[in-house]
């Protein structure tokens, strides 16, 4: 059966689609439809098969400045602070003081080495804010 050639040239559709305006094809033979970004495809690398698993991951934060503006948002709940002792690969053991932010979404945590700068961190959290100290044994009890 032949098929007339139409103006947009290209071979016609028998469909009764709406004509795209490249070649004559039917608006849905011009590719896939695209999902929203909210909902990336299935087979997206990003995807996770769990999403409970997403939002238990933690985020460390490198900079203090950042770890303040993170502390002093609405959605901060409480604030964890962990000194405990890291060992190096030489054997070097070095005093590390840990703060963990609980937001809505993340556990964000901040590393800080010097114990001076801890202090003057741990000072300048908010009032709100409500802080904790986790010693070594209260964590050994728990394990």
């Amino acid at each position: 059966m032949l098929y007339p050639i139409e103006a947009g040239g290209g071979r016609p559709s028998t469909s009764r689609a709406p004509r795209s305006s490249v070649g004559g094809w039917p608006a849905h033979a011009a590719g896939p439809r695209r999902l929203s970004p909210s909902r990336p495809e299935p087979h997206h690398p990003d995807q996770l098969t769990d999403q409970r698993s997403r939002y238990a991951m933690p985020c460390e934060v490198k900079d203090i400045k950042s770890f303040l503006l993170i502390a002093h948002r609405k959605d901060a709940k409480a604030c964890r602070i962990k000194k405990s002792t890291r060992t190096t690969a030489k054997g070097v053991s070095t005093k590390v003081t840990k703060f963990k932010v609980r937001c809505s979404k993340y556990l964000y945590t901040l590393v800080l080495t010097d114990p001076e700068k801890a202090e003057k961190l741990r000072a300048s959290l908010p009032p709100t804010l409500k802080v904790e100290d986790v010693d070594k044994e209260k964590s050994k009890k728990k394990a």
